[in-house]
């Protein structure tokens, strides 16, 4: 099994957004250093004190409105926290949890490309008497920057690529997940926008998890974890049918 690499799905291509963000980088430095240096220009001592007092009265209230408008969406929203189910849907099917492997054999930084193809045939090998018999589907997901590559599982245990995934309503989907650079965070939204679930996905281990999805519907995802200047465009979607 090769792991693919950049897909170019982007549009614009890594190289133009590397070189668009760091141009905007660049452009914000020089407006910060120009600002830092002309702050005093044209005060007196007096002046420049009292505007200094102003900016940290200013400084002060904005942390705390920073403060408040992350705690306080958070602990409203932590009821509707997804929940994923992996642990117990999977050996209430009789699954050896033990047996599915999480951790890839490790590699140097920048070799990710097949670290985790053993761990992944592993894992596929422990699920597939049950996708053969129709009690789940398994998904494998590859992501890298700045894409997420779908694979069904076929009766044999081959991975086939798909650009038009499908998964059932109704009936568990265990999504094995990795990426071939860096950390990535995999966000499943509904069709209005709502956060299903999300989780990590890292290049030196296999993310194994479990979703049920109730009624049929386009399901978005997006990459949560910042992962370089294409992160904005690293979407993709499938769709939930009725088996």
């Amino acid at each position: 099994m090769t792991i693919p690499t950049y897909a170019g799905n982007v549009g614009l291509g890594p190289d133009t957004i590397a070189g668009i963000f760091i141009a905007a980088l660049l452009v914000s430095l020089f407006f910060i250093v120009w600002v830092a240096r002309n702050a005093k220009r044209n005060m007196s001592d007096e002046e420049y004190a009292a505007y200094r007092h102003r900016i940290e009265r200013l400084e002060k209230i904005w942390v705390v409105l920073v403060i408040v408008a992350l705690i306080i969406p958070n602990v409203i929203t932590f009821q509707y926290t997804p929940q994923v189910v992996t642990g117990n849907t999977l050996a209430g099917l009789g699954v050896n949890m033990s047996a599915l492997k999480t951790a890839c054999p490790t590699v140097p930084p920048g070799n990710y490309q097949n670290a985790c193809t053993s761990t992944l045939q592993s894992d596929i090998q422990q699920l597939l008497p049950l996708q053969n018999e129709g009690k789940i589907m398994i998904v494998v997901v590859i992501a890298g920057q700045w894409y997420w590559h779908f694979y069904t599982v076929a009766p044999n245990g081959s991975l086939v690529f798909t650009s038009n995934l499908t998964v059932p309503a109704g009936k568990p989907v265990v999504f094995l997940m990795t990426s071939v650079d860096v950390n990535h965070d995999f966000g499943a939204y509904d069709e209005n926008g709502n956060l299903l679930f999300q989780y990590q996905v890292s290049p030196d281990y296999v993310s194994v998890f479990t979703y049920v999805f109730n009624i049929p519907e386009p399901i978005i995802v997006r990459c949560l974890e910042y992962c370089g200047p294409g992160h904005w465009a690293m979407v993709s979607q499938f769709t939930v049918n009725v088996v």
